[in-house]
């Protein structure tokens, strides 16, 4: 972090540049990893969604 100060303009866009830059990338990551975890989600969602069908089925079946 104990980087030189700029001392003209030029500098001073290069540097804002590279942080602009870095934080773009952390963006993009982070909307990967949301991403990710949304379709995490929805598997699970239809995982517990199935847990109770497939036990009404089973009781139905039971009782035939």
């Amino acid at each position: 972090m104990n980087q030189p100060v700029p001392n003209n303009a030029k500098e001073w866009r290069e540097l804002i540049l590279r942080r602009l830059d870095k934080l773009e990338n952390c963006i993009v990551d982070i909307k990967v990893a949301v991403s990710a975890l949304n379709v995490k989600s929805g598997v699970w969602g239809i995982i517990g969604g199935m847990i109770p069908v497939a036990i009404i089925i089973i009781l139905w079946l039971l009782r035939r």
